[in-house]
């Protein structure tokens, strides 16, 4: 199973996927990725859902010599770092990937996502990916998705439906 969560920039995609790997991990699932979270000073850390281990992604100032994309100039260790994460969390229960972005439609970034989750080699899978590129990934994808749109309204409430979903899946089992 395949669930993207979508929604605007900054409305809680990130978070909402935490509170999901946090009920999963609570049934006796095993989830493993990534989670990008947003930095006070603009930038990105990269965090291993399993181990906890963090790298900074990102950052608005020229600080890297990897790929740029809006405002972002990325650490190109830690992008093979976050792409070795997502390769050994395909074999979890849940992969999770937090985001797929400008950079992996230009063929940089969490390549490794791209193919697994195109090639179908995962579990399950929760795939964050920004509303207003939504549209040019969906044909990428290679399976029909569930897509759970990120809102004010819902954000507290959609992890609960993204497990419940997940749950059902392996209740079935």
């Amino acid at each position: 199973m395949l669930i993207i969560v979508t929604g605007a920039t900054g409305i809680g995609k990130t978070t909402v996927c935490a509170k999901a790997i946090d009920s999963l991990t609570s049934h006796g699932l095993k989830c493993g990725g990534v989670l990008c979270w947003k930095e006070a000073g603009g930038g990105i850390q990269l965090e291993d859902v399993e181990s906890g281990a963090t790298a900074h992604l990102a950052g608005v100032k020229e600080e890297y010599s990897g790929p740029h994309a809006g405002k972002y100039c990325f650490n190109p260790e830690a992008i093979d770092f976050g792409n070795g994460i997502i390769e050994r969390a395909a074999r979890r229960d849940v992969l999770i990937v937090d985001e797929l972005g400008l950079l992996e439609l230009a063929g940089q970034g969490f390549t490794s996502a791209l193919d697994l989750v195109s090639a179908g080699r995962f579990n399950n899978a929760v795939v964050v990916i920004r509303s207003e590129l939504l549209s040019e990934y969906l044909p990428m994808l290679g399976v029909s998705p569930l897509v759970f749109t990120t809102t004010r309204k819902n954000r507290e409430r959609l992890a609960t439906d993204i497990v419940s979903n997940i749950a059902a899946r392996f209740a079935a089992a």
